[in-house]
């Protein structure tokens, strides 16, 4: 099992108490179209501060990080530059993903690990496009015995509840692949 049995127990609990939540807000609410969604929100907060040139102490919650740019644009070369950083949080989201529902579900899978590659136009720089990335290339490799049509399902809760893959802007292509290999 890749995940703590105990871990998905508390992640189910709190997935069962925002359900409950929602149908009690539903049901009393049939005739208000609109439904609060305060029960069901998460605050986030991130505080990034200069430590010299472009390097960056990014401080969230109890956790920090820190960031810089390549040499070939100024920075100093010590860290991950922002861009990486969003990469890497979209990664993992969908890593995280893919650990709770392979758990969840009980697949066999021995391992899942999740690639991507983006590609940004630097014609932002001049005024021409905006400032964003203009694709990710999303691969997620797993080594596991399940046939596909399973993973498949799991691959698309994985992608549907993807916090960070969700708040990508929707004009930016995304091209999914899952690569399976078989355990030794």
């Amino acid at each position: 099992m890749l995940i703590e049995s105990a871990r998905i127990a508390k992640m189910k609990k709190n997935f069962t108490e925002l359900k409950k939540i929602h149908n009690e807000i539903n049901h009393s609410d049939r005739l208000n179209k609109t439904i609060d969604s305060t029960p069901f929100e998460t605050k986030y907060e991130v505080t990034s501060t200069q430590i010299e040139n472009f390097q960056l102490s990014v401080i969230a919650g109890e956790h920090s990080a820190k960031l810089d740019e390549p040499l070939s644009i100024a920075g100093d070369n010590t860290a991950m530059n922002a861009v990486q950083m969003l990469i890497s949080a979209f990664a993992s989201c969908l890593e995280t993903n893919w650990l709770f529902y392979i758990t969840a579900y009980n697949l066999n899978v021995k391992d899942v690990r999740v690639h991507i590659s983006a590609l940004i136009d630097r014609r932002y720089s001049l005024g021409i496009i905006p400032a964003r990335v203009k694709s990710f290339v999303i691969t997620s490799k797993l080594i596991t015995e399940e046939p596909m049509e399973k993973i498949e399902k799991i691959a698309e809760k994985a992608k549907k509840t993807c916090v960070v893959g969700g708040s990508i802007h929707p004009e930016i292509e995304r091209i999914y692949h899952i690569e399976i290999q078989k355990p030794n």
